[in-house]
């Protein structure tokens, strides 16, 4: 619970980052971004401020999501851990999950400087179907 009450404040702290800066880009006024959590028991120690022996040790400066939540910049939603997308980054998923939720990320495989979808793969690692990139006339730009 712990590290993951530390983490959700440091995306916090990236969070009010970014609306500033669409604020100051673009001078829409941010609405509450949503902040997605699979632990119970981090967001409930983030909304309700009710300190017991089992929390004293967290050090003070995570305390700052509180404060933030009360604001408002912040809005916290469970998400249950089936449905969080962002496992594909930091786990290893079963093949299939890690394929669904890359492409609901809008990640996709790059071969050769080429973004490719899902066909099958040769030996090389890269898909059969596409040609290299200079073989279709592109040219890489040279950093010279």
């Amino acid at each position: 619970m712990e590290a993951e009450y530390a983490a959700a404040m440091h995306v916090v702290k990236e969070a009010i980052w970014l609306c500033k800066l669409i604020l100051e880009l673009f001078l829409v006024p941010a609405t509450p971004m949503p902040l997605y959590c699979d632990n119970q028991a981090a967001l409930t120690l983030a909304s309700v401020d009710n300190y017991h022996a089992c929390t004293k040790h967290i050090d003070v400066q995570y305390h700052f999501i509180q404060d933030i939540i009360k604001k408002g910049s912040i809005s916290l939603i469970y998400c249950s851990t089936e449905d969080m997308m962002a496992d594909t980054l930091t786990k290893p998923l079963p093949k299939w999950k890690t394929t669904l939720y890359n492409l609901s990320l809008g990640l996709h495989r790059v071969c050769r400087g080429v973004a490719e979808l899902a066909p099958p793969e040769t030996k090389e690692g890269c898909h059969s179907n596409v040609e290299h990139p200079e073989a279709q006339g592109l040219a890489y730009a040279s950093s010279a």
